[in-house]
């Protein structure tokens, strides 16, 4: 009897002792050991009268803090953003605080979208007062039609993958875009958008019917397309007519590098079509035959822009970074573009479901949201009372 009693008493205590550690308070700031293991740390203990116990520890005043380090990344499609002064802005005074904050190890990275994707920093750079003028200044870009979307998240991947001090889960990506990119990259950061056929010379936008980056959708707008028929593209490569590419459909899907697209700059010059020479890697890049760009299994690039950049978001997050976007509609109100801009509404609200966070300038959200969200990301790992 008395034995039981005693494991009853042994019972009750570890259950109060557990409840203790569930009302942990007073913990403020993370410390580090500076000369000895058995570091100095007070421990009281306040019964809360219901049962729990908070314990209260006090940190010597000679502990020194532990800086968090963090990296993010700044993708930033330039042709999307209307007012790119006043965004340059919010960028530069947010970098300027961050560098402010002595609890923060940062480095940063720019990627700007364009018809080509810039790393602007050539790397991650440490914000410190010395370089913070560089990294604003990288925040500086001019306009020029085309959005690199692929090519953009492929940098912004290398760069965040290039860091291997920091912890995936202290990594952020900030994605600014419509998220309609219609350039697809070979890695190199160049946007390619070719027609070609019969292996021998372009083909004209009549003749084949995929002119722009609907392909052959131009004649024949998409309709109802939805967030599962988004997810089903990403996830199972297949497309909105149904079909699902076969043998070498499913490379010219995988593959970078060349593909329709509705202003294909290399073969439209001066409003008159020319005959480039072409080298045998670009030439096995591109659509064999006028059969086989006709073809249902045939990507056509709005498609495969889609895709590829899906995966790459899905990757990105797989590996632990947080990710965010700040989208604003593709053009909006033209009635030209309505079936583009529908289905690549679905697209953006599939990154929201799945990807992250998302701020879209229809509901009156800009980049001074995003970037308060992302403050309070990072003061949340600075504050949140790590002790190690």
């Amino acid at each position: 009897m008395k034995l039981r009693k005693r494991i009853a008493q042994f019972i009750m205590t570890l259950g109060v002792f557990v409840l203790g550690l569930g009302s942990v308070s007073g913990v403020s700031r993370a410390v580090t050991q500076t000369e000895t293991p058995n570091y100095p740390i007070a421990k009281t203990a306040t019964d809360n009268g219901d049962g729990t116990y908070g314990i209260n520890f006090k940190l010597p005043e000679d502990g020194t803090v532990q800086k968090v380090k963090i990296d993010i990344v700044f993708a930033v499609d330039t042709t999307t953003i209307k007012n790119y002064a006043n965004v340059k802005a919010q960028l530069e005074a947010f970098t300027t605080e961050l560098n402010s904050n002595p609890n923060i190890e940062a480095k940063i990275g720019i990627v700007t979208i364009q018809r080509d994707a810039t790393d602007k920093l050539n790397g991650l750079v440490p914000l410190n007062d010395d370089s913070l003028a560089t990294i604003n200044k990288g925040f500086a870009a001019s306009y020029t039609a085309g959005s690199n979307l692929h090519g953009g998240l492929l940098k912004s991947q290398k760069l965040l993958d290039s860091d291997t001090e920091v912890e995936a889960d202290h990594k952020y990506l900030i994605v600014a875009s419509d998220m309609a990119g219609w350039l697809v990259d070979n890695g190199s950061g160049t946007g390619s958008s070719i027609a070609y056929r019969d292996g021998q010379y372009i083909g004209n936008a009549v003749s084949t019917g995929n002119q722009d980056f609907f392909g052959r959708y131009y004649k024949n707008p998409l309709e109802n397309i939805t967030v599962a028929d988004i997810d089903n593209l990403v996830n199972n490569m297949t497309m909105f007519n149904g079909q699902t590419p076969a043998g070498d459909y499913v490379k010219y899907m995988q593959q970078y590098g060349t593909s329709i697209g509705e202003y294909p700059y290399n073969w439209l010059k001066y409003g008159s079509l020319f005959h480039p020479t072409w080298t045998d890697e670009e030439k096995a890049t591109m659509p064999p035959s006028f059969a086989f760009v006709n073809s249902p299994q045939f990507p056509p690039y709005f498609e495969k822009s889609m895709y590829l950049s899906g995966r790459l978001f899905k990757d990105m997050k797989a590996a632990g970074y947080n990710i965010s976007e700040l989208t604003t509609p593709y053009q909006a109100g033209d009635p030209t573009y309505a079936n583009l801009h529908n289905t690549n509404q679905r697209f953006q609200e599939w990154l929201e479901q799945n990807i992250g966070k998302r701020f879209d300038s229809t509901r009156n959200e800009s980049m001074t949201e995003i970037l308060a969200d992302l403050k309070a990301k990072i003061y949340y790992q600075v504050g949140k009372g790590q002790i190690t």
